[in-house]
């Protein structure tokens, strides 16, 4: 994990929530379990939930949301 990963996670998340639809809550579903995994040990079903969330996050019609979701799943796809 990178710093300040996990803030702008929960900010991604927060403004899911602010939003919801069945989109959003789909993709916040996902990202949600990427937090959990996040803050433990479990590398294999965070990049599980990180699969799951870039399939979903195509559905998204904020589109500066969804530039910003990809974002993020890149970056935590890339070895530290």
């Amino acid at each position: 994990m990178r710093p300040n990963d996990l803030d702008a996670l929960n900010e991604l998340l927060a403004i899911l929530a602010e939003h919801p639809s069945p989109e959003n809550d789909y993709v916040r579903e996902h990202l949600e379990g990427v937090r959990f995994y996040m803050t433990g040990a479990m590398p294999y079903e965070m990049a599980l939930n990180l699969k799951m969330a870039e399939e979903a996050v195509g559905a998204l019609k904020d589109h500066d949301l969804k530039a910003r979701i990809e974002r993020f799943i890149e970056a935590q796809s890339r070895p530290v």
